[in-house]
């Protein structure tokens, strides 16, 4: 299934205990889901979180001037 990073990181954050098996703590993972939902966190972090639950990049970012 094609989403943004931002659909596939909600889609990771709402299942209860989603960051039991990507090796972060229970506060660590509280911050980041509180930081997406708040807008503030990175682009970055998420794809690493992502990358650490199994989620793969179907396309890289491109870009134009």
């Amino acid at each position: 299934m094609r989403m943004t990073t931002r659909e596939a990181f909600a889609q990771l954050v709402e299942r209860r205990g989603w960051h039991k098996n990507l090796g972060i703590s229970d506060n660590a993972a509280w911050s980041a889901k509180n930081h997406f939902q708040k807008g503030n966190i990175t682009i970055d972090k998420m794809e690493e979180l992502l990358e650490k639950a199994g989620f793969t990049v179907l396309q890289e970012k491109l870009w134009k001037k």
